[in-house]
């Protein structure tokens, strides 16, 4: 791809979000369907005396798939959103990439890596650092979040100890400063989240590796465990798509990836 914009009607992105779309669809179409049979069903009660008993029998009965085609609607749209999501931060990714990999920066030459993770190598931890800020809307706050194993929290304002501890823990990691303020602080919440769910790959036109030729394309992979948070619908798509935290413990996560092509600046 030659321009360093961000393009969302690819081929590859289309794929993935097209199929999501059609399943949300019918989901909310479900749930339209045996909501308009609630409704009849629901002005029956108030109607003749000798059908209250078989109306309310039939509402009992399709309440609860009505009920689970509503979460199926909201969990499947957050996934495809989470899909949207991943998908710019793989482009985020392959934009600091084009930018940090032909550099000499702390020791590491041009077109080469110090390392194969964040920790060994100054360009990827720059380049995981863009990939984490994009995902950062879609990740749950750290002050609320269990793996599943311990239910939420009810929502509201995290506590102001819980959010300096980890605002001074990124400040320290990030080597930078914190702007306090509720957008500020809410973000800071997401941060460990996001960071250790969040996976970042590089390679170029030879495969992925360490070293880069000058003047290919680029190429970053990032890889997200999206949490299913509704309950129910979370556990159905999770079983269907995704994976526990704990293999056979906590809650379920889907692995949302994307890859974004970048030319290297020169």
């Amino acid at each position: 791809m030659a321009t360093h914009e961000y393009w969302p009607l690819r081929f590859e992105l289309m794929a993935v979000v097209l199929p999501a779309m059609a399943a949300t669809a019918l989901h909310a179409s479900l749930a339209l369907v045996v909501g308009s049979r609630l409704y009849k069903r629901r002005r029956r009660l108030r109607a003749r005396l000798d059908d209250a008993g078989t109306a309310a029998l039939e509402f009992a009965v399709a309440f609860p798939f009505f009920l689970m085609a509503v979460l199926m609607t909201v969990q499947s749209a957050l996934l495809l959103n989470a899909y949207v999501v991943v998908d710019y931060a793989a482009f985020c990714a392959a934009r600091s990439a084009a930018v940090w990999v032909p550099t000499d920066l702390s020791g590491e030459a041009a077109y080469a890596l110090g390392g194969t993770d964040a920790t060994t190598s100054e360009k990827l931890r720059r380049v995981h650092t863009a990939a984490v800020l994009a995902v950062l809307p879609i990740s749950p706050r750290a002050t609320t979040f269990r793996f599943g194993l311990i239910p939420r929290r009810a929502s509201g304002p995290a506590h102001p100890d819980a959010v300096r501890e980890l605002a001074s823990a990124v400040s320290r990691t990030q080597q930078a400063g914190v702007a306090y303020g509720r957008l500020a602080l809410d973000l800071l919440n997401k941060w460990p989240y996001a960071d250790w769910a969040t996976t970042v790959s590089l390679r170029d036109t030879t495969g992925e590796g360490m070293r880069f030729r000058a003047g290919t394309p680029i190429t970053a992979r990032v890889t997200h465990k999206f949490e299913m948070a509704v309950p129910f619908a979370g556990q159905a798509l999770g079983v269907a798509l995704g994976e526990r935290y704990f293999g056979v413990a906590g809650g379920y996560f889907v692995p949302v990836a994307a890859s974004y092509t970048l030319q290297a600046w020169p």
